[in-house]
């Protein structure tokens, strides 16, 4: 998993510390730091808030998507898909 340099997000959702603690996973002892914790946490955070909690680090990812429309995907994360 990645840690970020310059900033507490980590792991594959780049999770940081202030959105890790507004998330169940973490009231129930879980870390972003373990990777299975940080994926559930992704799902939950993404399922709750979309693509939101990503948008405030968008200067460092958007210029790969450039022409880009962003939106939310349509995408089932296995988590009460309808097929």
């Amino acid at each position: 998993m990645v840690q970020n340099s310059i900033s507490s997000a980590y792991g594959y959702f780049q999770i940081i510390d202030g959105t890790e603690a507004t998330t169940p996973q973490y009231q129930e002892g879980k870390s972003k730091y373990n990777a299975y914790d940080n994926v559930d946490m992704g799902v939950f955070l993404y399922q709750r808030d979309g693509i939101n909690p990503w948008l405030e680090s968008r200067a460092c990812w958007h210029w790969r998507y450039q022409g880009a429309v962003l939106q939310e995907p349509p995408i089932c994360l296995g988590l009460g898909c309808d097929g």
